[in-house]
């Protein structure tokens, strides 16, 4: 289920931080939508996860919408299907793993 955009999101998603900044509904985690990929590692970083230099250097190092359909929104804080019963978790976990890993 893809998250819907809203007012706080596009405040997020332009760098001014909301009150309002939508959380995941499963773990509380400030979501870090936005437009591309650099700017997602930015938000991720500013959201506390990617807490140290390795893990912001590896998650960098691999842009999501290379791994996401043409339709999808690669760099909306959601995670995305790929049909046949397979998705994508949200850039918010893998970035969670990927710090707990480093």
């Amino acid at each position: 289920r893809k998250a819907q955009a809203s007012p706080s999101m596009g405040a997020a998603m332009a760098g001014r931080e909301s009150p309002r900044t939508p959380c995941c509904r499963f773990c509380g985690v400030r979501l870090s939508s936005a437009s591309s990929h650099t700017e997602l590692c930015a938000n991720l970083r500013r959201h506390g996860l990617l807490r140290t230099e390795a893990a912001f250097a590896a998650y960098s190092a691999v842009d999501r919408g290379d791994f996401v359909p043409e339709e999808g929104e690669p760099y909306l804080d959601a995670a995305v299907v790929l049909g046949a019963g397979a998705q994508i978790s949200a850039p918010h976990v893998h970035a969670s793993a990927l710090d707990l890993l480093v």
